[in-house]
């Protein structure tokens, strides 16, 4: 019961927020953080608010459900205080959010062990699945502009930085997937890039198709980017849930997430022993991830699918292939 008033850890921390982290860190995780969404905290938990009727939302940040019922059934003499805290852990969801594993020349050596980050998060349940990707040089890019479709070999650009994975967590906030991004190996031999999961209801017979294990069952991996050089084009919400229905049926699709704006995106390296975190995406380009699709079959039956997609009159979309070859 002492430890609830008390920064204690890195997990206390963790769930009192980002804001809290940055004005009290642990010792045991040093961090610098530039980032405006880190520096007021997604939580929004401080001290200043834990009376009164807000002390519902500051414990459920704190504490599991069990737990914060119990403390209350104790201390408070508050029955409106019950009341919201009731409320709020019947409200409170997992969040979606896709860690983008990208390549950075300035990245560390590191010997720490992938696999066992991947059984870490799997086992808390926060980690839901995730692949890497075969090279960037051997993308196929597909873009549709009129009655065109445009079929390049190799990345939309030549950066520096490039996908070399993905991975997919239900976390609790974002606090908790910084936590997750930070502890990856690749937060210290290159960069994470974190993108909430931005909710589309395209209608029935529109939900990504279930699969076993913790690695999608599709070949390819589908990067949507908008394109700046385009003709404006809207999707049209029916055309996108019929491209998704079709491919459904076809087996071409088997799912894909609908990301929030870059401007939510959050970067997570670890450098010399310090954490950064700041705002933004992997890489400094104009033309911006704004989903991802799992997409089955062969080269040209892929390709051919996504000669459909209605994004791709707009934007495009980079088809990367799974790497499952770890010999």
């Amino acid at each position: 019961m002492a430890e609830i008033g008390a920064v204690a850890s890195w997990r206390t921390v963790r769930r009192h927020g980002s804001a809290h982290w940055r004005a009290h860190p642990p010792l045991d995780a040093p961090a610098e953080v530039t980032s405006t969404h880190a520096q007021r905290g997604r939580n929004g938990w401080s001290p200043a608010t834990a009376h009164g009727s807000d002390a519902a939302s500051a414990a459920v940040s704190r504490c599991d459900d069990d737990t914060v019922v119990e403390i209350f059934a104790v201390v408070s003499d508050s029955a409106e205080a019950l009341r919201r805290l009731r409320e709020t852990l019947e409200r409170r969801t997992a969040l979606k959010y896709v860690l983008f594993v990208a390549t950075d020349p300035a990245g560390e050596p590191t010997d720490e062990n992938p696999e066992a980050w991947v059984k870490r998060w799997n086992d808390r349940g926060v980690r839901v699945e995730g692949m890497p990707l075969k090279p960037a040089a051997e993308t196929r890019t597909v873009r549709v502009r009129g009655d065109r479709v445009l079929v390049t070999d190799g990345p939309f650009a030549e950066t520096t930085e490039w996908i070399a994975g993905y991975d997919l967590l239900d976390a609790t906030d974002l606090d908790e997937a910084i936590e997750a991004a930070a502890s990856h190996p690749m937060a210290a031999g290159g960069r994470i890039e974190i993108r909430p999961v931005e909710p589309l209801d395209l209608g029935p017979d529109t939900g990504n198709a279930p699969h076993e294990g913790d690695a999608p069952a599709a070949r390819f991996f589908g990067i949507i980017r908008t394109d700046p050089s385009a003709p404006p084009h809207t999707p049209d919400p029916a055309a996108v849930a019929e491209w998704v229905r079709d491919g459904l049926a076809s087996g071409r699709y088997l799912g894909g997430e609908h990301l929030r704006p870059v401007e939510d995106a959050t970067l997570v390296r670890r450098r010399k022993g310090k954490l950064l975190i700041t705002d933004g995406a992997y890489t400094d380009v104009p033309e911006r991830v704004s989903g991802i699709v799992f997409i089955d079959g062969d080269w040209h039956e892929a390709i051919d699918y996504l000669a459909r997609c209605p994004m791709a009159r707009s934007g495009f979309v980079e088809l990367r292939e799974f790497r499952r070859d770890f010999s």
